[in-house]
């Protein structure tokens, strides 16, 4: 090799290196006066010192230029898949009830157009095996929490329909004693961060009879982490929300229910009143 090989590399510029995207190739070697590029595709060499070209498919690549005609530099380009555009009118169509509770069954209904065959997991355990393949299934949630109800129609994975429900823990109906609640919030506050089915009961009952403000009770959860309400086993609301509508109503309090991640935040409430 001649004295002006001292090229050690050359430039790439791209947004993602995709299939079917341009890719900019240059030299900027200041003795550099001729260039002969070969892409390790199968097209033709260009010869300039600033080239544009596109892989049809993805994979591994050597780039290959030659400079000056007696130094050469390689380099090996990866290529990845190009982005597919995505059909939304494939998606399944399918309704879903956004509130359910533990230990009731709930019905599932397909309106996908030429659907004939259908794989529907309810997001109750951590497997990823299909839980019913009929049309409109019926299934019954054993545990509480956020579920992905997912269906795919037809074997087209790709096109997957995903929807989150809450399941809200059932709530034993059972009476609150006023004699542990009357009082409680007007004579002492909040006794301290974190809630248990007896001190939530009694929050609720403070916040329904005017004596305990929101600010005071968002500090029983954990920070940025509210969780959802869901109430009467009917509607999920914003704990704020829940928060504002039982304020000074003098509800009589039948039920209450808490979910808790293992760090003990509460990430669930079931609650039931008249």
């Amino acid at each position: 090799m001649g004295s002006d090989c001292n090229v050690e590399s050359f430039k790439i510029e791209s947004r993602s290196l995709k299939a079917g995207e341009l890719i900019v190739f240059s030299d900027t070697t200041n003795t550099s006066f001729d260039w002969k590029w070969t892409f390790g595709d199968g097209t033709k060499t260009s010869y300039l010192s600033k080239v544009t070209h596109s892989f049809d498919k993805p994979g591994k690549y050597n780039v290959k230029l030659v400079i000056n005609d007696n130094c050469p530099v390689e380099r090996t380009v990866t290529i990845l898949p190009s982005v597919e555009e995505i059909d939304v009118s494939l998606f399944p169509r399918f309704t879903t009830p956004k509130n359910v509770v533990e230990g009731k069954q709930v019905n599932f209904q397909d309106l996908t157009k030429n659907a004939k065959s259908w794989e529907w997991r309810f997001g109750d355990t951590q497997s990823y095996s299909v839980d019913a393949t009929d049309k409109n299934p019926s299934y019954t949630y054993k545990t509480p929490g956020v579920k992905n109800v997912s269906l795919v129609v037809n074997g087209d994975n790709k096109h997957a329909k995903i929807v989150k429900i809450y399941v809200a823990k059932a709530v034993a109906k059972t009476e609150v004693r006023r004699d542990i609640v009357v009082g409680t919030f007007k004579k002492r506050g909040p006794e301290k961060e974190g809630l248990d089915d007896e001190q939530l009961k009694r929050a609720i009952i403070g916040i329904s009879q005017n004596e305990l403000k929101y600010k005071n009770f968002s500090k029983y959860f954990c920070k940025d982490a509210m969780p959802p309400v869901h109430v009467n086993n009917e509607e999920t609301m914003a704990l704020k929300e829940f928060y504002d509508l039982i304020a000074n109503k003098k509800i009589r309090l039948k039920g209450v229910s808490i979910t808790k991640d293992k760090d003990e935040c509460i990430t669930f409430m079931s609650v039931n009143y008249k």
